[in-house]
């Protein structure tokens, strides 16, 4: 991973809108999830692309004040699997 739109252990003022994270070398997402502090899976109305690419953006959902992580798991051209994740917080 290069860059996402939001920092790891964040509190932001305003819930976002959408989810970016950039790769160095072009990779597939296989899957992404948001959960709540509580663990509890947050739906999310993207499936990832079937290409490979550098820059994915998922939007999210409305989110109100509370803690979330989104995870998600990559695939390299070799079929290495590589897991990450982003904490944050959106503040009341």
């Amino acid at each position: 991973m290069r860059e996402t739109s939001i920092t790891d252990n964040a509190t932001l003022s305003a819930a976002p809108e959408n989810f970016t994270v950039t790769f160095s070398a072009a990779t597939g997402l296989a899957n992404v999830t948001l959960t709540n502090a509580a663990g509890r899976n947050i739906a999310l109305a993207y499936t990832p692309p079937h290409a490979m690419t550098t820059t994915f953006t998922i939007p999210l959902p409305t989110l109100a004040p509370g803690a979330y992580t989104i995870s998600w798991r990559t695939m390299a051209h070799d079929g290495h699997v590589m897991p990450g994740a982003i904490h944050f917080t959106v503040a009341s």
